[in-house]
């Protein structure tokens, strides 16, 4: 691993090293701050290298990382699991395993500390360049929205971190961890400052205000603010701009994933798909079938999860273990396949559908509407509003309007428990293999209790027997990192 991946000395850019991406801009020979910051043009290729290392997909073993954590990511979870063959990063923090040595573990801390060293260098000089105000005002906006979505995958992933808003000098080595509190403020500073001056439709590509207010809304529900959750989640669905996609055949639920620039996507990542390097879910999920191993691996928890409803009665019936694969939720059968190849005899079908299109999701409209939900729900202030929020959900998964009452299972009741067992199970199914379970067991405090035992797949096999404990809710600080600091980050609990 070259120093110059490292935070504590990342202290200049070097716009020649940017890779191609969705701009198509590709900077020329290195520059410095004396010859670059001159114009608008400048200042978009800036951004455009801001987006490069948000992005990035790269081979390398580092840049990898943070893209396959949206999907590979579920493998940390009960709803999925991994093999070795996919590094000892995914498998043994699945497995309970992983150490403060791991290199995979400094690779995805490194990474994430990049994209962000780029982002301050962007910020530091953004004030320099001649152009037009109103364009440098979007660029900002652009740029601290994906500053505040690396600390957020920092946050849940690790805990408190070091807050780092400029690019570091010599004498600026060694920042301590700040509190979770304190790196949620610092990412809603960002997202408030960037929300007014986001387009509502930009060009192909860039950040959406849509998204920077579903990232805001996502960080305060993790955060447990409830009420302001629930208040940005409102604003975000009060705009009226973003839906749920749907299709005239009524898979809109499968086809979003497949439909580039559909109304449902609030912020993606964008892909060269010509080049098989830029990992997106559908290639990964190809690979199950190209005999190059088993990224995923559904298990039989996730699989038991989907309701199984009789439309011919307008009932929910139990989980029939003779005859699994009747009547289910359709994102079941949009979601998951059977597979020989795994380990669990469960595939991941979500992402394909022929044209497996250009975008990675990475938010999308059907969570803000379930972010609602639940914190109306844990605020205690349950209206027709946060039932109408879940069954819109459950409708286009069933290719029904939500009116159309009699052919989906409709929420009715409006009992605060029985509501927060709907609504996190409604966010297991609706948002599998989209990387997000893992924060939801660890916040909600049930990782523990479900993913300690044996896994299982199909017909009862067990794949492998998992162990889960307290430390597991937080990674380990890579031990790499805490060296360059001169022991200035402190370990998370259980890890020494």
């Amino acid at each position: 691993m070259k120093n110059k991946y490292y935070i504590s000395i990342l202290i200049f850019i070097s716009f020649s090293s940017c890779k191609k991406n969705f701009l198509d801009v590709v900077p020329g020979d290195q520059v410095t701050d004396a010859t670059f910051w001159r114009n608008e043009s400048d200042a978009q290729k800036a951004a455009v290298s801001v987006y490069n290392y948000w992005g990035w997909a790269a081979d390398d073993g580092v840049h990898n990382i943070p893209t396959r954590a949206l999907y590979l990511g579920e493998a940390w979870s009960d709803n999925g699991t991994t093999s070795n063959f996919w590094n000892g990063f995914w498998y043994n923090t699945w497995s309970g395993n992983v150490s403060p040595q791991d290199a995979n573990i400094d690779g995805y801390w490194t990474a994430l500390y990049e994209s962000i060293r780029e982002a301050n260098v962007f910020l530091a000089n953004i004030g320099k360049p001649v152009m037009d105000e109103a364009v440098r005002k979007k660029l900002i906006a652009e740029v601290r929205f994906i500053r505040a979505y690396q600390y957020h995958i920092l946050l849940n992933t690790w805990g408190g971190v070091p807050i780092v808003d400029k690019p570091l000098t010599a004498s600026e080595l060694g920042v301590p961890r700040a509190t979770p509190e304190d790196v949620t403020n610092f990412i809603l500073s960002d997202l408030d400052a960037a929300i007014p001056d986001l387009d509502i439709i930009p060009e192909n590509g860039r950040i959406k205000k849509g998204g920077a207010m579903a990232l805001k809304a996502r960080v305060l529900l993790f955060a447990k603010k409830w009420p302001e959750a629930a208040s940005a989640a409102k604003t975000l669905m009060d705009l009226n701009i973003h839906d749920l996609f749907q299709t005239t055949e009524g898979d809109g639920y499968q086809k979003q994933f497949v439909t580039d620039n559909n109304t449902e996507v609030l912020a993606s990542w964008k892909y060269d798909v010509t080049v098989r390097q830029n990992e997106k879910p559908a290639l990964l999920t190809w690979w199950q079938w190209w005999g190059e191993g088993n990224p995923l691996s559904p298990t039989q928890a996730l699989v038991e999860a989907y309701d199984t409803y009789n439309a011919a009665t307008d009932q929910l019936a139990p989980f029939n273990a003779a005859n699994p694969y009747v009547n289910r939720d359709p994102r079941f059968n949009f979601t998951i396949t059977t597979s020989t190849g795994s380990s669990t005899d469960y595939g991941v079908k979500k992402y394909l559908g022929g044209n497996e299109g250009t975008e990675n999701i990475i938010i999308r409209y059907a969570e803000v509407l379930l972010t609602y939900a639940e914190a109306k729900i844990e605020s205690n202030q349950i209206d027709q509003s946060v039932l109408d929020a879940i069954n819109k959900v459950r409708a286009r998964a069933y290719g029904v309007a939500v009116s159309n009452v009699t052919n989906y299972p409709e929420i009715t009741t409006t009992s605060q428990s029985a509501l927060r067992d709907i609504v996190r199970n409604e966010r297991r199914v609706e948002l599998a293999m989209e990387g997000l379970r893992w924060y939801d067991i660890t916040r909600w405090g049930i990782a523990n209790t479900v993913m300690n035992g044996p896994v299982l797949g199909a017909n009862g096999m067990v794949s492998k027997t998992r162990t889960f404990s307290d430390r597991d809710n937080l990674r380990p600080i890579p031990q790499h990192q805490i060296d360059l600091s001169n022991k200035s980050l402190v370990q998370n609990p259980g890890y020494n």
